[in-house]
């Protein structure tokens, strides 16, 4: 058997082809996947960047203010422990 597609005739070869084309709905979601994938690439190679500096930035304001308190104690506490301990 055989079939008709844009007035030209078919075997039963290209017929058989044609039945495993994606339906309409699939053709309609693949080119929207191809139409955003330009804008989705470049929107996370922006964001990527930013996020780390500002993991960065995060981390190292983090790491100031634990440093200067730790020293502050330290110091305070032998200080602070030694003149009591001669005073007494």
């Amino acid at each position: 058997r055989g079939g008709v597609m844009d007035g030209q005739a078919m075997d039963a070869a290209e017929v058989t082809k044609v039945s495993k084309w994606p339906s309409r709905d699939e053709q309609l979601s693949i080119l929207a996947g191809q139409i955003m994938s330009p804008g989705s690439k470049l929107a996370s190679q922006l964001i990527g960047p930013g996020g780390k500096l500002a993991s960065q930035i995060k981390k190292l304001a983090g790491d100031g203010e634990a440093g200067d308190g730790e020293g502050g104690s330290e110091t305070d506490g032998e200080t602070g422990g030694e003149p009591a301990a001669e005073t007494s």
